[in-house]
């Protein structure tokens, strides 16, 4: 495979599209090129931070690269071990958005591009984006219905977060991610790749190689030819954002997705403002007012 970052012109690039999740060879092929020279490989220090469907392109030669390095960051290393480095967190498209960056932790890493990685490998067999959230606040109640609640018992040190700390999750959320996959995807190994990249803890995510020394990646059928995908030049993502097409899908029940609306307790009403959730999208925590070098944001 040729460089990751597209050079000069991009021609005749077809994104990843709902037909194309049916074949498991083809997915095969498809996540091990990803995986292989993809932002998130462990000698590529770049954060890509806006891994989906859409940017991943295949040319009818079967050559994939990943597209739209707008938002992609080389990793900075801190020059003093008690004040990481910080980033921004106004990255990544919403549905492919990981919780560490919904819960604005400035100091993330590789793993936020893991879970992308993750979001589009279910989309490969699903053929739908499987979390499609209206904004921050709804995002994280879809995670949190597929994944589990975010409690430090499953993810240490997450009370250091002031978004968390402040926030009003839904408890007592099992994770449902095999159970909800399984009925979807022909492959059990691919489930369990699956489940062990949405992993709520960045720090416990499978980084690259990992993932490219699961299981998946060797067993039968072996990797398809990536030719062989269909030429069609838009991606799910982008017909559900279009305005009538979204609107369609939001008024009925037919809108796609493994898990849907908000996590709500017996006898509940949800209200995203007001009832069991997390805070408003207005209310960030305070950044700190430190013009040095180490509060950069990047």
């Amino acid at each position: 495979m040729e460089s990751s970052r597209p050079k000069g012109k991009r021609k005749s690039k077809e994104h990843i599209t709902p037909g194309n999740g049916d074949r498991h060879e083809k997915n095969e092929q498809e996540l091990d090129e990803i995986r292989k020279e993809g932002p998130g490989q462990s000698g590529n220090n770049v954060l890509h931070r806006d891994l989906k469907a859409a940017n991943i392109l295949i040319d009818k030669n079967g050559i994939l690269k990943i597209a739209d390095f707008g938002l992609a960051r080389t990793t900075v290393a801190s020059l003093r071990p008690d004040r990481p480095t910080r980033y921004t967190g106004r990255v990544v498209t919403l549905w492919y958005r990981p919780p560490e960056i919904l819960l604005n932790d400035r100091h993330y890493g590789k793993p936020v591009d893991m879970w992308g990685a993750g979001c589009i490998m279910a989309e490969l067999w699903t053929k739908y984006p499987i979390m499609q959230g209206d904004n921050e606040i709804s995002q994280l109640n879809l995670i949190i219905n597929l994944c589990g609640s975010i409690t430090p018992e499953i993810w240490p040190g997450v009370e250091r977060l002031e978004t968390f700390r402040e926030a009003r999750l839904p408890q007592d959320i099992k994770r449902h991610v095999r159970e909800k996959l399984t009925p979807k995807i022909s492959s059990l190994a691919a489930v369990d790749l699956i489940d062990q990249l949405l992993v709520l803890d960045p720090s416990k995510r499978l980084d690259a190689e990992q993932a490219l020394s699961h299981d998946y990646f060797y067993e039968d059928p072996p990797v398809g030819d990536l030719r062989s995908f269909s030429k069609s030049g838009t991606s799910y993502l982008e017909f559900l954002s279009s305005n009538n097409a979204r609107g369609r899908m939001l008024q009925g029940a037919n809108r796609p997705g493994i898990v849907r609306g908000p996590v709500v307790g017996p006898g509940q009403q949800m209200n995203y403002l007001n009832g069991p959730g997390i805070m408003h999208p207005n209310r960030r925590p305070p950044i700190p007012d430190d013009n040095s070098y180490y509060e950069r944001v990047f």
